[in-house]
């Protein structure tokens, strides 16, 4: 019997009803984190057998229930004296989405003291998982991340942490546990890159799991995580595992529980729902599945097998590294309640430069996607364009005449700079923002010069990822760490 994942609570009041909602004698575990997500366990592993064990001090009555789309049903009503308390439920026996269970304490002083989900796979090999963290000058955040995760290590020997600085800020660290490495700051795709090329040179692990620095983590998320990957069905080996994001700002609210290009926009799935009740705990686990699905780098687990079988992400500095190198990899994206993460809003992010880089790139994943072509590309410039313009910022278009412009000169030009200093060379060119008729009139070139050698250039951009991106070799180069 394997343990799957602790059962967690938290002192921060507006996250309390994703752990454990408590009122009067009662305590509801079938929340966010909490509950069982029976459907997906069911999908994704070869697990047959749940087992729930709890430590509890005084007598209780116990409630397990099953949750789908019509509604809950009771499968086990049940009373303690106190203690350890353990059932075992055959997972072909029960049906629904997700198992969850609540105690009503029979006495004033009787606790709730700890408890967690075991179980009994077919196939179960506890894999090894390396963490990779992107930093840039934000100190305050990535140390913070990094307690949490050597916390967690103590418990936990098959996570090490290796952190990309590119800001080369904090002091280099070369512990089994604990790696901190200056890198070239080539942006979110340099960095992420540089932690998926150490960990294959390393050998040791068998997912990559890629973090933001800025994140709020629950450490019982990556334990979750891990019991997931460490059960998988064959026909699951090659997925990634996406965390969905929680609103920093509201942490009850989810931003995205994974996303999908839909030929010229991006779509996020889950937006906006409120995960402080089962019922849209169940409506989130049931979102389909998409063409172009990816998950985003705030916490994705990638198997180390498939970096060698796809390559390295593309060279974009940031803003659609992830979404392109998920669509590459074109397997079913995992995805499950309880695997999350806190981050900022990203309105608040928000620039020219951030802009460029989201138009540029937007344009550049036309190339790859499923059922993309010359008409998606226009309709995405022409759409893009309006959007900067009626934005009112200044220098939002001329940022965006600068996007298509870099867009229709493909990256064999553009890696011809590293990416450090094209970052300052197009810094320094938004800023000189021209008239906006002078822009019109070069866009206006530049779109049909696209229109002109659209195959050519989509030839070109298939031909770098297939060329230079399968193996090491151009990444270790340009970032010069050969």
């Amino acid at each position: 019997m394997e343990k799957l994942y602790a059962l967690t609570d938290t002192k921060e009041r507006e996250k309390q009803d994703l752990y454990i909602k408590k009122s009067s004698r009662l305590l509801d575990f079938a929340t966010y984190f909490n509950s069982f997500s029976l459907r997906k366990w069911k999908q994704y592993t070869t697990l047959q057998t749940l087992t729930v064990k709890l430590e509890l001090k005084g007598p209780f009555k116990l409630c397990f229930l099953t949750f789908s789309a019509d509604g809950e049903r009771s499968v086990l009503e049940a009373q303690t004296k106190g203690g350890l308390y353990e059932h075992t439920f055959a997972l072909q026996e029960l049906t629904g989405d997700i198992l969850g269970f609540r105690l009503e304490a029979l006495q004033e002083d009787a606790q709730f003291l700890k408890g967690a989900y075991y179980g009994d796979a077919v196939n179960w090999h506890k894999c090894d998982m390396g963490a990779g963290i992107c930093t840039f000058k934000r100190e305050e955040y990535v140390k913070r991340t990094m307690q949490v995760l050597e916390d967690f290590q103590q418990e936990h020997s098959w996570l090490s942490v290796l952190v990309v600085d590119n800001g080369s800020t904090l002091p280099c660290k070369e512990t089994p546990a604990l790696r901190i490495i200056h890198n070239r700051n080539y942006g979110g795709s340099g960095g992420f890159t540089r932690a998926l090329i150490e960990y294959v040179e390393q050998g040791k692990v068998d997912y990559v799991l890629l973090m933001d620095d800025d994140i709020v983590l629950e450490p019982s998320v990556i334990e979750r995580a891990h019991s997931l990957l460490s059960c998988l069905k064959e026909e699951y080996q090659d997925s990634f595992l996406s965390g969905a994001m929680l609103s920093l700002e509201h942490p009850t609210v989810q931003y995205e529980n994974t996303a999908y290009w839909g030929k010229i926009r991006l779509h996020g799935l889950g937006k906006g729902f409120v995960m402080d009740n089962i019922e849209t705990c169940v409506r989130n686990e049931s979102l389909g599945s998409y063409p172009n699905q990816y998950g985003a780098w705030w916490f994705c687990c990638i198997p180390v097998h498939r970096i060698r079988a796809i390559g390295y992400p593309l060279p974009v500095f940031l803003k659609g590294d992830d979404m392109e190198y998920g669509i590459r990899n074109d397997r079913p994206v995992l995805s499950m309640n309880g695997i999350a993460v806190w981050h900022q809003s990203f309105a608040k992010k928000q620039s020219n430069m951030v802009n460029y880089f989201s138009d540029r790139n937007s344009f550049i994943i036309n190339n790859y996607a499923k059922n993309t072509g010359l008409l998606t590309l226009l309709v995405s410039i022409i759409g893009r364009g309006f959007k900067r313009i009626i934005s009112g910022e200044n220098g939002a278009f001329h940022s965006f005449y600068l996007a298509v412009r870099d867009y229709r000169r493909g990256f064999y030009y553009m890696t011809q700079v590293p990416l450090d200093k094209k970052m300052e060379l197009i810094r320094q060119e938004i800023v000189k923002a021209t008239s906006l008729q002078g822009d019109v009139m070069r866009l206006f070139k530049e779109f049909m010069c696209l229109i002109i050698d659209y195959q050519y250039k989509k030839n070109e951009y298939n031909d770098f990822r297939r060329i230079r991106l399968k193996t090491k070799d151009f990444w270790k180069q340009y970032m010069r760490i050969i």
